[in-house]
């Protein structure tokens, strides 16, 4: 059997590709039903590769910055600790709100290949613009500096791994994951490289020099990038999730009020605003295209065959939804049903996104809390001394070592020899435990360095903080992506993704606020602040859990069934990408006499 990459999806998109996948044809040429495998890193195309390269230079890039920022603004720019910490806070902040303009950019103007690009020159310009800064030691340099790589890598953030993902051109829940991991890995790797080089390249050559790397390092990511242009998927740019929001809630508004103005059959209502999907399933009318098209089950039939076969297949439970009506659902009655059901998809997930913020208030402390407690602790281990900057290395070293271990020996031995589903947000939940231990433990830490000398705590008394806040950080951020990209529409999986990095705002902007405006007397009762915080945040989340894992039971079913025998479960079903758009004055017409059209 022979496999060919299709450029077309089968489901056209005003005459255009919407999305990607890989048909298997038989010796002759005919197509034949997809099936998952198991999914090895082999099968990973060399465009997904390119993509991870630019990931691992544009985090050498970012976590350089970070490494070394705090400290530049006391040193350098005479800052006190506390406003270095909450402009260090802020700037981490502004760089994952940045998320929003990039994801737009995608979606609805440029697409993520041109969004990505521009994104990575404005990035470029800012840490070019901080080496000067440092050479002059200018503080409005280094303001401008800081804004430019905010917006460039935030803007980055969210197109980047759907972009790699999108390129993957497949729906096998073993290669997402592994794709996402994989992914995870890199961006530690590149921040393993930072944190360990660039600390002592600063303190031998000084922080001009130190900046120049980072600078580099995206011109470096900016020729990668742009020399795998024909490898990637190129899903054009649709429309702005925000612009479908404020169309289909007009039209909610419109729907609801020609029901209690018009008063039509109860029976027409009641079909149109529980249905699903259209009946015209497969090819927008508009589209005058008539070779071979794939149904919702993933099987090839003619478009002679299509009418009848849907007929004699049609499923009543498969196009009712499987929830109670809301507002929102009187918007069928202007546009598509499946235009609705998305931006149901999207508001679903959208409840999960702020119990995670907790969780990236404290992980924003590894870089500063951290990193200034580092300071005040013996060093020195085996003869080497360790510089402060460098110890936050110990959570991208973890990350790269409990990345594989969890995704090829603890993951599948909890699937196979336990029994385990091992659902996204139960990982989340275990996640935010280590993350309040590891506060916990910090601030013991905390408070055996103010009871003892200076200096006279070893750094190995951090090893546990940090490896409980990596394992955090894996099942949080890994799982936490993963579950929003699984439940999310083809269509705004960037601007989903670009919500996730919110999360991360917020965290970095609480903690600044925290460091600004509360005044702790002792260092140890910042870092139980934050355990208290996440405590809170762990039991009030707890029933957010539970409903969505009784929501997507048939999901996590089917998906460990996938785990433990690959191919065992049908492939997904290809989601139609209908151009959006208001129904016609016909298909609007015979909706409201059919309920359909």
């Amino acid at each position: 059997m022979a496999v060919a990459e299709e450029e077309n999806s089968l489901l056209i998109n005003n005459g255009q590709v919407s999305d990607d996948y890989t048909q298997l044809t038989d010796t002759n040429g005919v197509p034949e039903e997809p099936k998952h495998r198991a999914f090895a890193i082999s099968d990973i195309p060399l465009g997904v590769w390119l993509i991870i390269s630019v990931e691992i230079f544009e985090r050498f890039s970012y976590y350089s910055l970070r490494a070394l920022l705090v400290f530049f603004l006391e040193e350098r720019l005479g800052f006190s600790e506390s406003k270095a910490k909450a402009l260090s806070s802020y700037f981490s902040s502004c760089a994952y709100f940045m998320p929003i303009f990039g994801s737009l950019l995608a979606d609805a103007f440029l697409g993520r290949f041109f969004a990505i690009l521009v994104c990575t020159v404005i990035y470029t310009i800012g840490t070019y613009t901080l080496v000067l800064a440092s050479y002059k030691e200018s503080e409005l340099y280094t303001y401008a500096a800081l804004l430019m790589i905010a917006v460039g890598t935030g803007a980055i953030k969210p197109n980047i791994n759907t972009f790699g993902a999108s390129t993957l051109r497949t729906d096998n829940p073993s290669a997402i994951a592994t794709y996402f991991a994989m992914f995870y890995a890199s961006i530690n790797l590149g921040s393993v490289c930072a944190t360990l080089v660039l600390p002592k390249i600063q303190k031998s050559y000084g922080y001009t020099t130190a900046f120049m790397f980072p600078a580099v390092g995206l011109s470096l990511v900016l020729l990668i990038f742009i020399s795998g242009y024909k490898l990637y998927n190129h899903i054009p740019p649709s429309s702005s999730l925000y612009r479908r929001i404020f169309d289909i809630t007009l039209g909610a508004r419109r729907g609801k009020k020609y029901v209690l103005e018009s008063s039509p059959d109860p029976l027409i209502v009641d079909k149109i605003i529980t249905s699903k999907r259209s009946r015209s399933q497969n090819l927008d009318p508009s589209n005058d295209y008539n070779d071979d098209v794939r149904l919702l089950d993933g099987k090839l039939l003619s478009s002679n065959e299509r009418d009848e076969q849907q007929n004699e297949q049609q499923n009543e439970h498969d196009d009712v939804i499987d929830r109670k009506p809301s507002f929102l659902d009187y918007a069928k009655f202007y546009f598509r049903p499946e235009h609705v059901e998305q931006l149901h998809a999207v508001l679903n997930v959208l409840p999960v996104l702020p119990f995670m913020i907790a969780f990236f208030m404290c992980f924003g402390q590894t870089s500063s809390t951290f990193a200034i407690q580092a300071k005040k602790m013996d060093r020195v281990v085996l003869g080497f001394t360790i510089l402060a900057p460098q110890v936050t290395a110990l959570n991208a070293i973890s990350i790269l070592i409990l990345v594989p271990t969890f995704d090829r020996i603890i993951y599948p031995f909890l699937r196979k020899t336990c029994g385990l589903q091992l659902k996204h947000l139960n990982r989340v939940l275990v996640g935010l435990l280590f993350t309040m231990t590891s506060f916990c433990f910090s601030t013991y830490v905390e408070y055996i360095i103010e009871q003892g000398e200076p200096n006279s705590v070893s750094i190995l008394w951090q090893l546990p903080q940090y490896l409980l806040i990596s394992m955090a950080e894996l099942l949080i951020s890994v799982c936490g992506l993963e579950f929003v990209y699984s439940q999310s529409p083809k269509a705004f999986k960037s601007t989903l993704s670009s919500f996730w990095s919110l999360c991360s705002a917020f965290g970095d902007l609480i903690s600044g606020l925290v460091f600004t405006f509360i005044k702790f007397k002792h260092p140890w009762q910042t870092s139980l602040f934050f355990a208290i915080f996440v405590l809170v945040d762990f039991i009030a989340f707890i029933p957010i859990a539970i409903f969505f894992n009784n929501k997507t039971k048939k999901y996590y079913d089917n998906l460990h069934q996938e785990f433990l025998n690959p191919g065992s479960t049908p492939p997904p079903p290809v989601e139609p990408d209908y151009p959006f758009k208001p129904l016609t004055e016909e298909e609007r017409a015979k909706l409201l006499e059919q309920g359909s059209f």
